[in-house]
């Protein structure tokens, strides 16, 4: 019989360049070689190396074309040992190892219910990974605009976080970005710049001012109508009609 598992200092993922397992028998073979080795998985190795000798063996397995998994096993009746008896199903403790050589990536958007223009004090952005990553945190987002935001808090695990940002200090833009070498995933690779779908607010804490005025032409005092004024706001307002207007007359 024979215990297939990974070797002892096998990092799993792994961006490394080589996949080691151990192969154990609890009695020697005399005709076990490479050849014995099934080796599948969705990345295929190049060199495939076995050493060792007795009742203990290693096997490498590198030159991988893709990330992905391999995995290795051995058919039963397939080896011998001196007496002529031919090894069983081989027991398997882990004969897989993910192969991952590639850093996440990582988008940027707005979170689900966030506005932008927005007056809240508090504005979440969201920030999904092609992958898991293990170390993400607030000091691996950058925070720019005029707005003077100065405080990240993140939220999440796995590959989506929120980026909650707040401390703004006036009206103004606030964005945010993740730099490349931040984070990094299960295997240590590290991420790559963020990709950006929307990753600025404009936050606008300020009422909108009014300034009222006679229109141009308007004559003063009037003998006809109707009577025209000019409203100018300090910025660009919706949802205003005639119903939001308050008329007061005086007496002659």
């Amino acid at each position: 019989t024979e215990v297939i598992k990974q070797h002892t200092s096998q990092a799993d993922p792994t961006n490394g360049d080589v996949a080691v397992f151990d192969i154990e028998f609890n009695r020697s073979p005399v005709d076990f070689d490479v050849h014995d080795i099934l080796v599948t998985g969705n990345t295929s190795a190049s060199v495939v190396e076995l050493s060792g000798s007795g009742i203990n063996y290693q096997l490498s397995l590198s030159g991988f074309t893709e990330d992905g998994t391999v995995t290795i096993d051995i058919d039963e009746n397939s080896i011998h040992d001196s007496y002529g008896h031919v090894n069983e199903e081989p027991e398997i403790i882990d004969n897989e190892v993910t192969i991952d050589k590639m850093g996440p990536g990582v988008e940027i958007s707005l979170a689900m219910g966030q506005s932008t223009p927005s007056n809240s004090s508090l504005l979440v952005f969201e920030a999904t990974f092609t992958e898991n990553v293990v170390d993400f945190g607030s000091n691996d987002v950058q925070l720019s605009g005029t707005a003077g935001a100065n405080s990240v808090n993140i939220t999440g695990s796995g590959n989506k976080y929120y980026i909650e940002v707040s401390g703004m200090k006036n009206d103004g833009s606030v964005v945010v970005n993740i730099p490349p070498n931040r984070c990094t995933d299960l295997a240590g690779n590290l991420n790559s710049e963020s990709q950006i779908i929307e990753n600025q607010i404009s936050y606008d804490a300020t009422r909108p001012g009014v300034e009222i005025t006679q229109a141009a032409g308007q004559e003063d005092p009037a003998t006809t109508l109707p009577l025209k004024f000019h409203l100018e706001f300090s910025e660009a307002v919706k949802a205003f009609n005639q119903s939001k207007i308050c008329l007061l007359y005086t007496s002659p």
